[in-house]
């Protein structure tokens, strides 16, 4: 359960006409969002898109949850420095 972030160019062929330019682009893959937050990815015909706006909340709350990590470890590393 992984979304990566990824550097990629549409291809001209497959995304013409939809407003796609050539040049490189940094994104995520939608099929591997679609498995993790399924109410994030749309379909245009066989085309996958990403809501990016709606995935900024996931990563806001992924960042908190990170944070609070970071938080206890270093109260953790206090206490055993403390200790001795």
């Amino acid at each position: 359960m992984k979304i990566d972030g990824v550097e990629f160019e549409y291809d001209r062929a497959k995304y013409d006409g939809l407003g796609r330019d050539s040049r490189q682009h940094i994104g995520v893959i939608a099929q591997e969002v679609l498995n993790i937050f399924p109410e994030l990815v749309y379909k245009q015909g066989e085309i996958l898109t990403v809501d990016y706006i709606g995935l900024l909340g996931v990563i806001i709350e992924g960042l908190k949850e990170l944070n609070e990590k970071c938080v206890d470890c270093d109260m953790e590393v206090h206490a055993q420095i403390e200790e001795g």
